[in-house]
């Protein structure tokens, strides 16, 4: 994982500190999404989620936890907002 200050990777991101243990969770979710019958995102799978969690360095999971949902729920509205129309 890329934790120093300054490191490229972050910020071409434009990930707030802050932000930065709980982003790394979210991309490592990234093939753990549920999908409508259309293919549209509709949240993560949670169980898999709680096992990204787990192995990950984050000592506050409520938070992180907090944090993911709110990145999963941009996700799933800006798929929504792509999604041809039915």
């Amino acid at each position: 994982m890329h934790e120093e200050q300054g490191d490229p990777e972050r910020e071409a991101f434009g990930v707030l500190p802050d932000n930065w243990n709980a982003a790394q969770i979210f991309f490592s979710c990234g093939t753990q999404w549920r999908q409508d019958k259309n293919g549209v995102l509709i949240g993560l799978r949670y169980d898999a989620l709680d096992i990204v969690m787990r192995h990950s360095s984050e000592t506050d999971s409520s938070d992180a936890f907090a944090r993911v949902q709110i990145m999963e729920s941009a996700a799933v509205d800006e798929a929504r907002r792509m999604a041809p129309r039915t």
